[in-house]
């Protein structure tokens, strides 16, 4: 269980993205808010010095000090433009807005349990039997031994030689 609980640390940061006012709050290379994503993974650690951007740089830093440059490799173009428009909607008065993915491709300010259990769970279609194993006034035991059964996963005396 733990090893499982230990897996899913990084689960969040896919669903989380900032909506970049002032970039005070935000950090450009650990934080998603730009199309690309995170972009330490996307770059690289070599992005950082190709860049010229201190890895421990806020979004507001990179706007102020970053002068545009023309790189060999496309994905520090295509970062180049991210911050070209980063540039362009910056309001320096207003704070950063965190948001939680809601659906595929939509982001809400609020957080929602069920939406995000929808989007973790594994969807598979119901099975013929269920509803003889899983029924309202069911007993525990008789489920658990059920459901067992009918996944040839009993341990009987057969399968145990096996």
């Amino acid at each position: 269980m733990w090893k499982q609980i230990l897996q899913s640390r990084n689960l969040p940061e896919k669903f989380i993205k900032v909506e970049v006012r002032n970039g005070r709050s935000t950090l450009f290379w650990f934080d998603n808010w730009s199309n690309l994503g995170n972009l330490l993974e996307v770059t690289g650690v070599r992005g950082c010095m190709d860049l010229g951007i201190h890895i421990e740089s806020t979004v507001e830093e990179v706007i102020r000090m970053h002068r545009r440059q023309r790189h060999r490799q496309p994905i520090l173009n295509k970062v180049e433009d991210e911050i070209a428009g980063a540039v362009s909607t910056y309001m320096e008065t207003e704070e950063d807005i965190h948001k939680w993915k809601e659906k595929t491709h939509s982001y809400k300010t609020r957080f929602s349990t069920k939406a995000t259990y929808e989007q973790l769970r594994s969807h598979h279609p119901q099975v013929p039997w269920s509803n003889a194993v899983w029924f309202k006034h069911h007993n525990p035991k008789f489920n658990f031994i059920a459901w067992l059964t009918l996944q040839n996963r009993l341990s009987t005396g057969e399968r145990m030689i096996a």
